[in-house]
């Protein structure tokens, strides 16, 4: 009688160890199931991050243009045919163009050209593409530095078809302001009717620009090959 009570007993002991073993491994499996859960959570987040932070570096870092740096003779290479097409197309001498490009980019030495394309100086508005730099303007007979808004370009190419453009269609308030640009007979005249218009507020600019193509004989390249002598002022869209 007393051994079958310890039988019954014991078999009740097994019992409850095997059900607390079963317990346990249930409650380790729920513990790795959580832990796996927060585990991926962490790893979704930190990859979160990296992502975030790999975009954002990589989007400072392609719009940060690269500056580029060329001899005059590569600088002419680039520019005369891109100044011949505007002539075909919008009607402004190559000299001048070309001119105006190397005086006011010294080249395509300065910043705005050769980091941003602008050869020439132009300004921008907050809707487009642009930059803010220090320039320096002749106000009340005196230089000073201000900082201005310009225009940003993918090329040089695109910096003298847009230079042509404004000359071929001028300003919101007066698209005729450089129409005496497109009719002059010659560099001199050009010349001279951008510094009339106010292009520049350098007072001297009209006679910097005939120095300029007459010291590199840039007046060379108003002169295209015989078929394609055709100009005309392209309608602006």
């Amino acid at each position: 009688m007393v051994l079958k009570l310890k039988d019954k007993e014991s078999g009740e002991t097994v019992a409850k160890r095997k059900k607390r073993k079963n317990k346990f491994v249930f409650h380790l499996v729920e513990w790795f199931k959580s832990l796996s859960k927060l585990t991926g959570l962490l790893i979704v987040a930190v990859a979160s991050v990296l992502l975030a932070g790999t975009i954002t570096w990589l989007s400072e870092h392609k719009s940060e243009p690269q500056e580029i740096h060329v001899t005059q003779d590569e600088f002419l290479k680039v520019l005369i045919p891109a100044a011949q097409q505007a002539y075909k197309d919008y009607g402004v001498l190559p000299s001048v163009s070309l001119a105006q490009a190397i005086l006011e980019s010294n080249w395509g030495e300065s910043l705005l050209a050769s980091k941003y394309y602008n050869l020439y100086g132009v300004k921008g508005s907050a809707s487009e593409p642009n930059v803010i730099l220090e320039t320096a303007e002749f106000v009340n007979n005196t230089w000073i530095t201000i900082n201005g808004r310009f225009r940003v370009y993918e090329s040089w190419a695109e910096s003298v078809e847009a230079h042509a453009q404004l000359l071929a269609y001028g300003v919101d308030w007066d698209p005729t302001l450089y129409h005496k640009v497109l009719g002059a007979r010659n560099y001199k005249q050009a010349a001279q009717a951008l510094q009339d218009a106010g292009y520049a507020t350098d007072p001297t600019y009209a006679q910097k620009l005939i120095q300029m193509i007459e010291e590199h004989e840039l007046y060379k390249y108003d002169q295209l090959p015989t078929e394609e002598t055709t100009v005309s002022v392209r309608k602006s869209s």
